[in-house]
């Protein structure tokens, strides 16, 4: 008796982590934790946004407005390049690490993983920042969608890696 109790309860921890696990892709080929970042200036605005691989399209859906912010036909796609980078979390100067305490001091201490993707067609491009825990899904379903092989452009320069995180 106590087996199959065992057993029942195992195989039901098993399945809530799996579907819980499961939080960060919507669908097959949808994904959220997506910011879709726009050069303003010297910097970078960034929207949140969710990516839908369709039949024949890649669609960059804003999360607020339900309207499609940009649309790659997967034929029009010309290149798509991966950039990681491992900084800081946060940029800042001594006088703020100085005044900071020593909770938030080790916030500045802390490495932060970025990950981006950029897109580009003949009309349009895309930078997409991805989240760390469903970048590698992301980029195996865009190359299966599209038939295009992501480029891996390397590390970010540290200014490149921080600057999304200003326009949170």
């Amino acid at each position: 008796m106590r087996r199959i109790i065992m057993s029942g309860l195992t195989l039901f921890v098993f399945s809530c982590a799996i579907a819980f696990g499961q939080s960060q892709v919507q669908g097959k080929g949808t994904f959220d934790n997506v910011r879709l970042l726009i050069p303003v200036g010297d910097g970078f605005k960034a929207t949140d946004v969710i990516l839908r691989f369709e039949s024949d399209r890649l669609v960059v859906r804003s999360t607020k407005v339900p309207e499609d912010v940009k649309t790659f036909r997967y034929s029009d796609i010309r290149s798509a390049a991966h950039t990681f980078s491992k900084g800081p979390r946060y940029q800042a100067n001594t006088a703020m690490i100085v005044t900071a305490n020593v909770l938030s001091f080790l916030l500045f201490l802390s490495k932060a993983e970025r990950h981006r993707l950029e897109v580009q067609s003949d009309n349009d491009f895309a930078l997409l920042d991805l989240d760390k825990d469903n970048y590698k899904a992301l980029l195996t379903a865009f190359q299966a969608s599209t038939g295009r092989k992501v480029a891996a452009d390397g590390v970010l320069a540290p200014v490149q890696g921080v600057a999304s995180l200003s326009a949170r």
